[in-house]
Formats: C-alpha cells, structure tokens, sequence
C-alpha cells in the first residue's frame, strides 16, 4: 500500500494506490527467475485459507511449477502488510509467520531436489534448508542462499552453500562494522564459490577465489523496493543458467531488481527478459551486452 507518508500514531490518512500480491524471499526470485524464462519449482507451505488459494494462483499465472507445494489444513497462510512512503519509497512491514515453517521434505520434495541445476534457499527454516542443502550437494545441485540477517543457526547451512548472497545488514553483523570487502572475504573463507552483497543504491560487490568486482545499481525512478533484492537472486539465477559470466549475470540482476522498483509492490514490476535487455540497451551497455537483443 502506498500512502503520502507513514503515518504517526493516532493519525489517520487515504490510501493512495493498493496491491495484493504473493511475495516471500525464494518464492518471488523463483516468480522472477519464470518470468525471464527459466524453469522453477516451488517446495513450501502455504494454508487453505484466501491468501493460501491467491498464492496458488500467482505461482500458476507465473509458470512456477507447484507440484511440491504443501497445503496445510486449517492453517493461516503467510502474509505481509506494507506501507510504501510515497515521497521516500521507504517502508514499514508488519508480518502474520502462518505455516511457513511447517514444509516436510519427504521423498517427492527429495526427488525434485535432486533432479534440479540449482537449489535456491532462505535462512528462515534453517533444519530444512540444511536438509535440502545435503540433497542437493549429495546430487551435484549448486546450493544458493539468499540471507538477510544473522539469524540463529545460519552458521550450519554456509558450508553448504555454494553461491552466498546476502544483505548489506548481514555483511555488517557478521563482522561488526561496514565493510562489504572484508566481509565477503569471511564469507568465502567458508566454502561457497561465489559471494555477493547487494549494497541496495549502491550496487552490489562479488568475490570469487580468481578475485572481485562491484558493480554500480541503474538510476531509476524508485517507487517501491519491497521485493527488490529478492528479485536480484531469480535474476542471478537466470543468468547463471544463461552460463554468463559473472559480471554480466550481476549487471543482469541489477537492471531486473532496478525495473522492479519502478512499481507498487514486490511482484508487479518485475520486467520480461526482452524488457530487460531493452533497458540495458537504452542504458548503453555496450561493453558487456553489445547490440543483440538476447544473449544465450
């Protein structure tokens, strides 16, 4: 929801402009990740409730494949509430946890990790994450994380991990000060092969062992980050699966999460493949996408 600005206690003020949508951290990148063209399954728990049967049908609009998505009976659903300042962009969330953490990994969940070129996680369900990890390394999937804070138990899926992009938030907490370089190289002491930071305005930086790079975020009229940095992570993925190289893949995901804020909500401005290479053209980036307008 968008309004003129947050409002105080007791304060009272019109909505200017409302979207009810799906969202979460691996649900919306795997909804960015099929709308530029790549082939996502989802494993999780939603309820049967209204937001259980509106989360069903977004995945199905999206072509995210929900064969092992779990419906829980007589169970509340995950959902946000967001308030968007419109002047600002800056926003306020307030969370209903539902059955999220309630998934089971059972041999059908199993059998789909295992035939997957990636596995995409959060840090929210830390004993199942860390049980698909093993899956997944157990049948050569690429593990990748997306983590925004430091939270409990974390420190046992790392080593699992091999592509680790986190938060500018838990780069800081992890080392105690702002410093992404520093921070990257603690992380990639710990195993993955890839470590991003996405540092929001500022772009984001990556480390591997054969060195690093940042890259700078794309100028646009911001409206609504709410989703961004999860859409970066669908994005990267795409790019990966596009076997590009690692600069262009973030270049890439940068321009999708910048597209993304151009709109209300977590979901609704997340570009087309075609769209975005469009805007990488129009931004000149000649240097790494040169004048075709897709790249395989």
């Amino acid at each position: 929801m968008s309004s003129p600005r947050i409002p105080a206690p007791d304060e009272k003020m019109f909505c200017l402009d409302f979207r009810r949508e799906g969202g979460g951290v691996v649900s919306t990148a795997l909804v960015a990740a099929s709308r530029l063209g790549s082939s996502t399954s989802f494993v999780g728990t939603v309820g049967d409730d209204e937001n259980g049967r509106l989360i069903i049908e977004e995945f199905e609009r999206y072509g995210v494949d929900i064969d092992c998505l779990q419906v829980k009976p007589n169970a509340s659903s995950t959902f946000s509430f967001i308030m968007v300042d419109q002047k600002t962009a800056q926003r306020s969330i307030v969370t209903s946890p539902g059955c999220y953490k309630d998934v089971i990994m059972e041999e059908k969940e199993k059998k789909l990790l295992s035939s997957a070129s990636y596995l995409h996680l959060d840090s929210y369900v830390i004993q199942v994450g860390i049980k698909a990890a093993q899956v997944a390394r157990e049948n050569s999937v690429q593990v990748s994380l997306d983590v925004g804070t430091l939270r409990p138990g974390v420190e046992d899926l790392l080593p699992l991990v091999d592509i680790l992009i986190t938060s500018e938030l838990f780069a800081r907490q992890l080392i105690g000060k702002d410093d992404p370089e520093r921070a990257a190289k603690k992380m990639l002491a710990l195993g993955p092969r890839i470590v991003g930071i996405t540092l929001g305005d500022r772009g984001c930086f990556f480390l591997t062992q054969q060195g690093a790079f940042w890259r700078p975020a794309y100028r646009v009229e911001v409206v609504d980050t709410t989703g961004a940095g999860d859409v970066f992570h669908g994005a990267f993925l795409h790019g990966l699966l596009r076997g590009w190289d690692l600069e262009r893949v973030a270049d890439f995901a940068n321009a999708v999460a910048a597209l993304k804020c151009t709109r209300l909500g977590g979901r609704g401005g997340i570009p087309t493949f075609s769209q975005t290479m469009a805007f990488l053209r129009k931004k000149g980036e000649q240097r790494l996408w040169g004048d075709q307008p897709e790249l395989g």
